[in-house]
């Protein structure tokens, strides 16, 4: 893992309490004001994503340090800005438990479900409702944007809290709708899904999605994959829970919120709230009220009302012979019996017919299975394939046949790639090479979506990816995941140390990574003690420019003493390694540096000595 930032600026940090995004949060204590703070830190980079980010977390923070002041469930916001390569908020450490570590231990039950969730409701509507000004511009109304259980706290008095408008926006007067792609997948709504556009509804829906997991225990939407999920979100029409975890008003309620036409929701967070004011206090809700209305239109086009049916049997009185009042019960029995029958029939030919088209697939997962072991198979043709097999698999038993051995492939082409970087000093992997080996780990993570260890080595070659492709920071984030999820993997530690010295000239750093992949095992071979070498000797070149910056004040001789020992350290390793790469030319420009620096603090020693004597 990263070696943890220890002050910035005022703040000192005690622990890290999440990630997302691009953003670290940690636990740190503001020394001036002497309190403890939630920080968020995100590093500042010209990458357009990282800019995107960023604006829209400067936004975010503006707009919620507005509505604090009117809604004590929004956590307060003291400062936010730029600081040390990163910006960062200053935001109140709200003492407590977030609800996705309370849904940890099981769900909640009806009763606190809806108390959150009307509370929840409240803090919206006056967000949708509020309005203010940001960069000069009006705005009516804020959207929160990422409203999930992770960010619903309860503080330690049992409060509600809302935490981190980080993404929020704001609708001017002219713009009912804003665009932003960050918020948290299995809480978006289908309509944003498609077109990255949200409003106020999409709050709803996420809170409609809170609720649900709140009163189940789990998320009403899921999918192993991202592709899969947005199609479940899209096409799924959610069943009922279970009357005995939920009483039939509040599943009216959570089947209103979540209609997959945004007409059929709920149309303000007020709204909302009145509805779920109205079960908790045993009185009939609006969404009851609905559903009464579309089964009656519903029962209409299907067949007369009984009341009008009653009403003019009562006016034309009709004499039904005795023997036709009740229908004869065994004609009734046999059709019953007979639709049975077919049924049973069909049921049976289908599942006949599933058996032998799996048995079909089988031997030919087999059979790919075989082609996939022998030597210089081809992992790609094997990949389409099993894709072909898993569409034709009625059951999905089949393709188990395969799915192991083609992981296994797929991870060992990335492997090699991984490997001969590692191990070969002189490798130039090119960028096309980890962008192979990225979508061979891509691939393999379908098929075991919570291998750790494969999504670990899928972000290590991503970071490579954008070191290549001179996005340091996207790197550095990449490394940075890749090491979170494997922590005892050395390799991610290199890359950061790569990307630190020749991506960042965060030289400090940089040395800290080769530190730690030391620690974790790795041998330094010529490449890293190269980029060692590389960090001393621009580090001289750092000190040496400031030395000619501050030349003829007491600081010079320093500088330039401090410029002189980096040069020597980097020559002394760069000869542990001649003549490999560019050593022996750099040994050779690092002495001429230092007889320069040497014929300086000569001069310099001349004068203090002539000083002296007069």
């Amino acid at each position: 893992m990263a070696p943890l930032l220890r002050t910035i600026g005022k703040y000192q940090i005690l622990e890290r309490l999440g990630r997302g995004g691009m953003a670290d949060v940690y636990l740190a204590r503001d020394t001036e004001a002497d309190r403890q703070v939630a920080l968020k830190l995100i590093e500042i980079s010209r990458n357009p994503e990282v800019q995107a980010f960023l604006e829209a977390e400067r936004r975010g923070a503006a707009l919620q340090a507005k509505l604090c002041e009117i809604e004590p469930a929004v956590a307060r916001i003291h400062h936010y800005g730029n600081l040390d390569g990163h910006f960062y908020i200053d935001m109140e450490y709200v003492e407590g438990e977030d609800l996705s570590d309370i849904l940890s231990k099981g769900p909640l039950g009806c009763k606190r479900a809806t108390e959150i969730a009307i509370r929840v409701c409240e803090v919206l509507a006056k967000a949708h409702a509020f309005i203010t000004a940001v960069d000069e511009k009006e705005l009516h109304g804020i959207i929160h944007g990422d409203i999930k259980p992770r960010n619903i706290r309860i503080d330690s008095a049992g409060n509600v809290r809302i935490l981190d408008f980080g993404i929020a926006k704001g609708l001017s007067v002219t713009r009912k709708l804003t665009r932003n792609e960050f918020g948290s997948l299995p809480y978006t709504s289908p309509e944003r899904l498609d077109t990255g556009v949200f409003d106020k509804h999409c709050d709803l829906w996420a809170v409609g999605v809170v609720l649900y997991e709140l009163v189940s225990g789990y998320q009403p939407f899921d999918a192993d994959t991202t592709r899969r999920m947005e199609d479940t979100i899209r096409c799924t029409k959610l069943a009922p829970l279970p009357p005995s975890i939920c009483p039939e008003p509040l599943n009216r309620i959570i089947a209103k919120a979540l209609a997959s036409d945004p007409s059929r929701r709920y149309q303000s967070a007020e709204d909302f709230k009145g509805d779920l004011e109205a079960f908790a206090e045993g009185r009939q809700t609006q969404a009851e009220t609905e559903s009464v209305v579309d089964n009656d239109a519903t029962r209409r086009t299907h067949g007369p009302d009984p009341e009008e049916t009653r009403s003019f049997a009562a006016q034309t009185p009709v004499v039904i012979p005795f023997r036709n009042r009740i229908p004869p019960a065994p004609s009734r029995s046999k059709a019953v019996v007979l639709i049975s029958s077919i049924f049973v029939g069909i049921v049976s030919i289908a599942f006949v017919l599933a058996i032998t088209q799996e048995a079909v697939v089988w031997r030919a997962a087999v059979r790919a299975r075989h082609e996939l072991e022998l030597p210089r198979s081809n992992v790609d043709r094997a990949w389409d394939e099993y894709q072909i097999l898993a569409s034709r698999s009625y059951l999905g038993l089949a393709p188990i046949a395969l799915r192991r051995p083609l992981e296994q492939a797929l991870v060992s082409e990335a492997d090699q790639v991984i490997s001969h970087y590692r191990n070969n000093d002189s490798s130039k992997m090119t960028k096309a090479d980890w962008k192979q080996a990225k979508d061979y780990l891509y691939k393999a993570s379908q098929l075991d979506p919570g291998d750790r260890e494969l999504l670990a080595k899928y972000y290590y070659a991503e970071g490579h990816i954008q070191r290549l492709s001179h996005k340091p920071t996207a790197a550095v984030d990449a490394f940075r995941r890749a090491a979170e999820l494997a922590p005892n993997w050395p390799d991610p530690h290199l890359g950061l140390a790569h990307t630190y010295v020749y991506g960042t000239s965060d030289l400090d750093k940089g040395e800290a990574a080769l530190r730690r992949s030391q620690e974790l095992g790795v041998q330094p071979g010529k490449r890293e003690r190269a980029e060692l070498a590389d960090s001393y000797r621009i580090r001289g070149g750092q000190m040496w420019r400031q030395a000619e910056q501050v030349a003829g004040l007491p600081q010079e001789k320093q500088f330039l003493l401090n410029a002189k020992q980096s040069f020597q350290q980097a020559a002394e390793i760069y000869r542990s390694i001649a003549p490999w790469g560019q050593s022996t030319k750099l040994i050779k420009t690092l002495q001429e540096n230092i007889e320069e620096i040497d014929a300086v603090l000569a001069e310099l020693q001349e004068e203090e000595k002539i000083r002296k004597e007069n």
